[in-house]
């Protein structure tokens, strides 16, 4: 998604041509599009997916063209993430096209970059197939599973045998293990699905229906996360009191996320990243389209969904070790967990930072940007890699802004060095 709204903003600004290299191993290679069912849908209305600020309707506009519905109902709506994918490919094919058009030499390999130095001013990137040379990096890359637990299945890779185990454990309670649930669901499965996690529980439900902006007075910064985090719940219920949704509350406090993220300790931050109390904000925060929320509350009053507080510390064949309950058996066990937002396993990123080419961020979690998402000289950041720093930085509006940021950064960059350049 982040390079897909990269080139559209980059078409969209007409800077000066120039040549363009796109490292993309598979298409759409995000599981959460690329092997999307018709029942996963997205988390978000539809009028706040378009690829760039200035085409935010731009996916309510194709899902009208696709479905045949009136936009004014498609961009309220909570559509199929399958849908969206299709909008992402078109969209990348149509920036690609235009960048061509005007006059940008635009190479596309299906590749993974694995290594990058910089000498002389000049990249050179090691990939699994060769090798190239560019003046500037944009690291547009999603964060890795973790990986999966033996005698585990992906929660991506259901299928109708699947769904014939009788009593499933989901080790996971995010989205993810949503998807998961109401996959085996549509697949026919008549049993026991419980949920495990160390977490609070399911993410709560979006609102049917949009509500209005909250006004809501953000909390002070502080360096403590206990101080931070009840400080939330104060704007929050000062929100809720004066008549606002709490959705609203929490949507409204997005843009100061970051400042007040930043404004704790590096030490604190690594630690809230690696104990469970942010599960609560995730909670709130990431919250389930209203169909999914409906059909796992349905599930729960039939008594075939139910949650466990417990963390997975194994897995065997035929069930799992939990850390407080122990042993317990399972006819089949989904592992639904999670992102790795540390990237400490991605080849690029691990020789980066070796080598300096790139911040490492304080907290253990992938890079540290300036102002201008750069993470090194010439090598710009935006999604994931960007959490450990920022800590809202993974949802469309985010990864949106982060690519027009980088669109305006790297067309003033190409300008700057054509005024470099000698004059004969």
């Amino acid at each position: 998604m982040g390079a897909v709204m990269l080139l559209s903003a980059l078409a969209e600004a007409g800077g000066p041509p120039q040549e363009l290299w796109l490292l993309d191993k598979a298409p759409l290679s995000s599981e959460a599009y690329a092997a999307a069912a018709p029942e996963h849908i997205l988390n978000t209305r539809a009028r706040a997916m378009g690829l760039t600020a200035a085409t935010l309707d731009g996916f309510a506009r194709f899902a009208a063209s696709q479905l045949g519905g009136a936009e004014t109902e498609t961009a309220s709506a909570f559509l199929p993430r399958r849908l969206y994918a299709r909008f992402l490919s078109e969209g990348l094919e149509r920036a690609l096209s235009a960048l061509k058009a005007q006059g940008w030499a635009v190479r596309r390999r299906r590749e993974e970059a694995l290594g990058a130095r910089r000498e002389a001013g000049v990249w050179t990137i090691d990939t699994d197939r060769g090798r190239l040379r560019a003046d500037r990096l944009v690291l547009a890359i999603g964060p890795h599973r973790f990986d999966r637990f033996p005698f585990a299945v992906s929660p991506w890779a259901l299928s109708g045998a699947a769904a014939k185990a009788s009593r499933i454990l989901i080790i996971g309670a995010g989205l993810t293990a949503a998807d998961a649930a109401v996959r085996l669901v549509a697949l026919g499965h008549q049993g026991a699905l419980i949920l495990a996690s160390p977490g609070p529980g399911l993410p709560l439900a979006q609102s049917h229906e949009p509500q209005p902006p909250a006004l809501i007075a953000p909390p002070q910064p502080t360096q403590s996360p206990s101080a931070l985090l009840g400080g939330v719940r104060r704007s929050l219920a000062a929100a809720a009191a004066a008549g606002a949704d709490w959705r609203a509350g929490m949507d409204a406090l997005r843009a100061q996320t970051p400042s007040l993220w930043a404004a704790l300790p590096a030490a604190a931050r690594r630690r809230l990243l690696q104990s469970n109390r942010l599960l609560a904000w995730s909670r709130h925060r990431h919250r389930l389209p209203p169909q999914t929320a409906e059909t796992l509350a349905a599930l729960q009053a039939a008594g075939r969904l139910s949650f466990l507080r417990d963390r997975v510390t194994a897995t065997i064949e035929g069930g799992v070790v939990f850390a407080g309950a122990g042993p317990a058996i399972f006819d089949l066990v989904v592992d639904a967990r999670g992102f790795d937002i540390s990237f400490a396993r991605n080849a690029l990123v691990k020789r980066l930072i070796a080598t300096g080419a790139a911040r490492a961020c304080p907290t253990g979690f992938g890079l540290a940007p300036d102002a201008r998402l750069q993470v090194g000289e010439d090598v710009y950041a935006m999604g994931a890699i960007l959490s450990g720093a920022l800590l809202e930085t993974t949802a469309a509006p985010e990864i949106r802004d982060q690519a027009g940021r980088i669109a305006v950064c790297l067309i003033q960059d190409a300008f700057t060095r054509a005024s470099c350049l000698p004059r004969r």
